[in-house]
């Protein structure tokens, strides 16, 4: 066992040779020496997001963000607690009646998100 850490690869200091060739220096990206692809990640992902932003802000122009239209679900909600016959308390009846309303809205936000992601990726 003394006698194998002796050997020219168990010494420290020294020149590399063999396999070890080339570790001393750093490697470039995906090339060995100058040029080729060192960095050019970074200048496609800073050019994917300057895509990106220019497309939110075209599709801001086009299609302003607008708010949830409450108004409409408060008149459905309204009409149809007024019109329905009492189901025990207040409360059962209120949220018997406010069910299709909800729904009605969280398919309209959702509508309005899908539009709005639907332009964005086309002006993208």
């Amino acid at each position: 066992m003394n006698r194998i850490l002796k050997r020219p690869m168990f010494r420290k200091g020294g020149s590399t040779n063999g396999i070890m060739t080339g570790l001393d220096t750093p490697k470039r990206g995906l090339v060995d020496g100058p040029g080729g692809y060192g960095g050019d990640e970074d200048k496609i992902l800073n050019q994917y997001l300057k895509e990106a932003n220019l497309a939110k802000k075209l599709t801001n122009r086009i299609y302003p963000e607008q708010g949830t239209d409450v108004n409409q679900f408060l008149i459905n909600f309204g009409l149809d607690l007024m019109s329905r016959s009492p189901q025990g308390g207040f409360l059962s009846t209120a949220a018997s009646a406010a069910k299709a309303p909800t729904q009605q809205l969280y398919q309209d936000i959702a509508s309005q998100k899908a539009a709005r992601r639907d332009l964005e990726t086309g002006l993208f």
